[in-house]
């Protein structure tokens, strides 16, 4: 009898904490939502990132309310995603908003998507050409600039032949983050005559067309002429009403074999641009000089063509006129 007795007396116990546990959750559940937040409340990341939303409630008095129930929804489902546990997840450059209900309340969030970084390069390949020799070509700067979102950081470049010889190039980054310059470099002391063939690749973290490559190809003669200017960029500014500035000079030499001869500069016709050669043979000097009557206030830009019927290239010098407004 008392075992008994002592059984009930448990089992009532039991009874009385699991209902006053009931009623406790009751009460909890009851109690009207008075305001939902998300924080943060507004986020900016990259297409491929993740970033993680939380939501608070409290009710009507200010009191934390538990968040067990909470409904996450998006806008456009196409730009990001997310997890019942609020995890964005970006897919798609573009702006959206996230709301987060409970109970009939609910608050919301922006979430802006930016495109992933995106390396872009000025020349996109490279050709060398020159003699067989210890004096290589000129080198080749590569401008390389970020064309999407974020910050290119994180630069590096590296180069894969694609004979037997190697070891040719050089590579020089100026800096690790974009803008900024790649110098590629000719080490063709050892090569003979020829073609040669190799790919630098730039690589960056996180950007979406990581690694970039660029196709260089370098063709050394022993008895072909190539033309080789120096140097290949001009600039100009002139004070409006004034006269013609002074010419500037171009050398204009031989970097392969044989003998250069038959130069000829060309300029489009009636351009505000005049050049001339002192010599048809290299090495000669190329004189080039704006005129800028006529001409309103702004920037020009013009090109003088090289060319030789005997040369394996034709070369560019690119002019730039300014014509600034006078003090």
């Amino acid at each position: 009898m008392v075992t008994r007795t002592k059984a009930l007396l448990a089992f009532g116990a039991l009874f009385a904490a699991a209902f006053a546990y009931a009623c406790t959750l009751n009460d909890i559940t009851g109690v009207p939502v008075g305001m939902v937040t998300i924080q943060p409340p507004s986020a900016t990341i990259l297409e491929g990132a993740t970033v993680q939303l939380s939501a608070q409630a409290q009710d009507q008095m200010g009191d934390p309310l538990p968040i067990g129930s909470i409904v996450w929804s998006i806008a456009d489902p196409s730009v990001i995603s997310i997890s019942q546990s609020g995890l964005v997840q970006a897919l798609s450059a573009g702006q959206t908003t996230v709301r987060a209900t409970l109970e009939g309340v609910s608050a919301t969030a922006l979430v802006t998507v930016v495109p992933r970084p995106t390396i872009a390069v000025d020349p996109a390949s490279i050709s060398f050409l020159g003699a067989v020799g210890p004096t290589p070509p000129d080198p080749v700067d590569v401008d390389i600039e970020n064309v999407g979102g974020g910050q290119l950081g994180g630069l590096s470049a590296s180069v894969q032949y694609g004979g037997e010889a190697s070891g040719w190039l050089s590579l020089s980054l100026s800096g690790t983050t974009a803008p900024t310059t790649l110098r590629v470099s000719v080490l063709s002391g050892g090569l003979q005559e020829g073609t040669y063939s190799a790919t630098v690749s730039l690589s960056a973290q996180g950007a979406g067309n990581s690694p970039l490559t660029i196709p260089v190809e370098l063709r050394l003669t022993l008895t072909d002429p190539v033309i080789s200017l120096i140097p290949q960029v001009l600039e100009f500014e002139v004070v409006e009403g004034d006269g013609p500035p002074p010419p500037e000079a171009v050398e204009v030499t031989n970097g392969g074999g044989g003998a250069l001869t038959g130069l000829e500069a060309l300029v489009p016709p009636g351009s505000w641009l005049s050049a001339s050669l002192s010599s048809t043979d290299a090495p000669a000097q190329l004189s080039v000089e704006p005129d800028p009557t006529g001409l309103a206030i702004g920037t020009y830009q013009e090109r003088v063509l090289v060319r030789s019927e005997v040369a394996l290239n034709q070369e560019e010098v690119e002019v730039t006129l300014r014509i600034v407004a006078p003090d």
